[in-house]
């Protein structure tokens, strides 16, 4: 706690009036990270976004360089939830969330008749995966490697929306 009043250049009783512990405040302070990233991610979305085009408009946001601390935080997240009860409780929340808003993509790609024939909820995890797992090299690639990393996204996506390759990342 004082380590963070000093970063913040406040004096920590300030910090513990708010938060009794730190696993208080990491659990406020990942949650609060993770819905500012989501959001962006999924901006626009239902707005002027539905279906396929806000699907792309994630995956787009997901795989840009920009993005590469998101990974970091989920990276972190998730180690630290092994040992924190608490924060595991957060990570489960704020995974769920996201799942829940990209199916919602998937589901209206659906209606639309873009898709057809899957499971929304079971591909929304399919690309989720896809996604953290190059986002865990986020720390170790080169821009080579991010690009590749980028391209298989893509294509897992197409292969757990059942489309052909190369249709997403057209559009």
């Amino acid at each position: 706690m004082k380590l963070v009043a000093e970063h913040l250049e406040v004096r920590p009783g300030l910090i513990s009036h708010y938060f009794r512990t730190i696993d208080e405040l990491l659990c406020a302070a990942f949650e609060r990270a993770a819905t500012r990233e989501r959001e962006a991610l999924f901006e626009g979305q239902g707005e002027e976004l539905k279906g396929l085009a806000a699907l792309c408009a994630f995956l787009r946001q997901a795989t840009a360089p920009d993005f590469s601390d998101l990974g970091k935080l989920w990276l972190d997240a998730r180690h630290q939830s092994r040992y924190r009860a608490a924060l595991r409780e957060v990570v489960i929340a704020q995974e769920l969330l996201t799942n829940q808003q990209l199916s919602t993509c998937i589901e209206q790609a659906l209606e639309m008749g873009e898709i057809s024939g899957i499971d929304p909820e079971q591909a929304a995890t399919e690309i989720l995966i896809v996604v953290d797992g190059a986002g865990s090299y986020v720390n170790t690639s080169s821009e080579e490697a991010t690009a590749a990393l980028a391209g298989v996204t893509w294509r897992m996506s197409e292969r757990a929306l059942g489309l052909e390759a190369g249709s997403l990342n057209a559009g």
